[in-house]
């Protein structure tokens, strides 16, 4: 049942859920009010059984939350999701500057890896996740969803990726852990194959 999942916030779980169409749209009718499932299936043209995983999958990464009368809405948390989506899309930010603002965040970042700042860095990193969230469905919402733009996407999440790593071979070599230094260089080279 929908209802008896434990919410789960990481960001790895909430770029998954954001990554389908139809959880994105119901995501943007759900911010219009509140539904019950049935008319959402039938109002984004899908099934029940589609309706049901999907939206079991959002409210289980805690942004849909389902009422004792069986009405679905945005909780706090899906509600700033599709605000920052709504936001970056009035202000006309092409989804290439966010994917681009993602990466230079994600250096900023890989420096305090580097330092040993992991609690900074991780917020940091959260920040920057953010901007990877949201350029895809910005280039949606826009009308502007191109090949380029994918490409794009995928190319700077692996630069992306192989900064914060370049960050932790830099931390490990300063406090001279060889193991670690070797083992982060074999994840990078993982992480672009």
């Amino acid at each position: 049942r929908m209802s008896d999942r434990e919410p789960n916030h990481g960001v790895g779980t909430l770029f998954f859920e954001l990554a389908g169409d139809l959880r994105l749209s119901m995501l943007s009718k759900l911010n219009e009010k509140p539904y019950r499932l049935s008319q959402l299936a039938s109002e984004l043209d899908a099934t029940m059984q589609e309706a049901h995983r999907n939206m079991t999958r959002l409210i289980g990464s805690g942004l849909v939350s389902k009422g004792k009368e069986g009405d679905l809405a945005l909780t706090p948390y899906g509600k700033v999701v599709v605000m920052i989506v709504r936001i970056l899309t009035i202000l006309g930010i092409h989804p290439n500057a966010l994917t681009l603002i993602g990466l230079l965040i994600n250096i900023g970042a890989a420096v305090l890896l580097a330092q040993g700042r992991f609690f900074a860095a991780g917020w940091v990193i959260t920040g920057a996740a953010v901007f990877d969230m949201v350029d895809g469905r910005v280039a949606r919402e826009t009308n502007q969803v191109t090949r380029f733009g994918g490409f794009f996407d995928s190319v700077m999440d692996r630069y992306s990726d192989l900064g914060l790593l370049m960050g932790l071979l830099v931390y490990y070599a300063n406090i001279n852990r060889p193991f670690y230094v070797v083992l982060t260089a074999i994840v990078m080279t993982a992480s672009v194959m």
